[in-house]
């Protein structure tokens, strides 16, 4: 199963407050400030006292739905618009690659919160890919630095994070969907056709420029905990097409004869299409 997420190339404008700028904050070695008493860029010495530092992590390769190029100039935008909120603070944006991959994006943290760094970070944007998420996020509350990302859209996320025992104590997902209503959306079409009988096909890095590695595998994950927590029974079975030795059997012999149904091309429902 292929899972379109397009929509999430609109996290900048759904989670900050959309803008323009040509500048791109990591090609200047210097550090991105940004005058919130007027709105002017500055690059000077300042008193640690009037910085708010965040911190993005997020990769710095353009063929995922979301990059640190993509966000920057929102990010920016939005700074500019705190004035009336922090005035008298300049907000200073460090861009960090972390990948979209776990093990880097634990080596990333790590550089980002050096001793010499910690005291002057006060919130993290992203990671916005599954596992890369998973890795920072347990990490933050023990660096007690809050966390908002787009990401972090499995079913694992959904547990409480208010507390701090919790393990993702600090996350905060600021996205506008997640996998979980995903799985609701297609359960409702399962019981507008009174479907009980399910096959998923999918591919396990499918959509990898969504949420990084194995994005289909853990949305399939998130889809079947949905079928196991209903009231009815859904008889489903789940196939990585990645692996499977002949797709056409598979299609002919599981898919054609244990999960078809021909009734509802003859039913009431078919109407949907005509209208």
């Amino acid at each position: 199963m292929r899972v379109s997420l397009g929509w999430l190339r609109l996290w900048p404008l759904l989670s900050f407050v959309a803008g323009s700028s040509s500048t791109l904050p990591w090609t200047s070695a210097k550090p991105d400030f940004l005058d919130l008493r007027s709105g002017q860029e500055l690059y000077r010495p300042v008193e640690p006292d009037d910085v708010i530092n965040a911190t993005i992590m997020l990769p710095t390769d353009n063929s995922y739905v979301i990059s640190a190029e993509k966000v920057s100039t929102v990010l920016r935008m939005a700074g500019r618009r705190l004035s009336q909120l922090l005035p008298g603070k300049i907000i200073q944006f460090r861009y960090f690659d972390e990948g979209c991959r776990g093990d880097k994006s634990l080596k990333t943290a790590f550089e980002a919160f050096e001793p010499k760094r910690q005291k002057w970070t006060h919130v993290v944007f992203g990671p916005t890919c599954e596992f890369s998420a998973a890795t920072v996020g347990r990490l933050m509350k023990f660096f007690d630095v809050p966390l908002l990302t787009t990401g972090a859209m499995t079913w694992d996320f959904l547990n409480n994070k208010t507390r701090p025992s919790d393990e993702f104590y600090g996350l905060v997902r600021v996205g506008p969907i997640d996998f979980l209503h995903v799985a609701m959306f297609i359960n409702a079409i399962n019981d507008w056709f009174d479907w009980s009988r399910v096959m998923l096909l999918y591919e396990r890095d499918g959509q990898k420029d969504v949420s990084g590695e194995s994005t289909c595998k853990l949305m399939m994950e998130s889809l079947v905990q949905s079928f196991v927590n209903r009231s009815d029974k859904v008889d489903f079975r789940a196939s990585d097409i990645g692996r499977a030795n002949d797709i056409r059997k598979l299609l002919m012999e599981e898919v054609g004869v244990d999960y078809s149904d021909l009734d509802w091309l003859y039913s009431d429902r078919l109407n949907l299409w005509s209208t």
